[in-house]
């Protein structure tokens, strides 16, 4: 009976995996602070995919947009998760700041579809292959730039009326702005805190 060995085999971890599969696409964030992956733009789709389709990375829990101003670029932060459990994976593409398109990831993770058109309209990062890039909070008709604009006004007339009422202001409750929503079957108003307020 001969004896058999087992010959060590060296087992790579998952993030060594996802490097090796995507060697020029993917590289560690070496910022000091920072952790996840910065990603080339030209191959998010297809690291994505395989993060979801072979790594197990079936959440996208949010995305966002970032403005280095100072370095001229834009940022957009994946953060994806197992829906089995386990840690998170942060992924990043960088873009340049005076043309910042990114590739969609609508057809990977459809849950992108509004947080990409919310990080559209509020920093202008347009998400190539997007099925309905419109804005989505700061459109000139939208009800939500109104009331902030009625917000802004109550707010700054408070603000200068301080000095006269200031014992009272104090007691008083947060102040709320009145806009219309429309609805299916009719128009009714919704009173909204303002921003900043208790």
């Amino acid at each position: 009976m001969s004896e058999q060995t087992a010959t060590p085999t060296l087992e790579l971890t998952q993030t060594d995996e996802l490097l090796a599969r995507f060697p020029e696409a993917i590289t560690p964030d070496a910022r000091k602070g920072y952790q996840g992956y910065i990603v080339q733009a030209e191959n998010l789709i297809e690291v994505a995919t395989a993060l979801r389709d072979e790594f197990g990375y079936d959440y996208l829990a949010n995305l966002c947009g970032v403005d280095y101003l100072p370095e001229g670029k834009m940022e957009v932060v994946y953060n994806l998760f197992r829906s089995t459990g386990g840690s998170g994976l942060s992924l990043k593409v960088q873009t340049p700041r005076d043309d910042s398109v990114v590739p969609s990831l609508y057809s990977v993770f459809p849950g992108a579809d509004l947080q990409e058109r919310e990080t559209y309209d509020m920093l202008g990062i347009r998400f190539e292959g997007h099925p309905d890039l419109r804005r989505y909070c700061c459109g000139k008709a939208s009800t939500v730039t109104r009331c902030a604009r009625i917000g802004a006004r109550l707010f700054t007339r408070k603000k200068a009326n301080l000095s006269r009422h200031a014992g009272r202001m104090a007691t008083s409750p947060a102040p709320r702005i009145s806009c219309p929503i429309s609805t299916t079957s009719n128009t009714r108003m919704a009173s909204i805190p303002m921003c900043g307020s208790r």
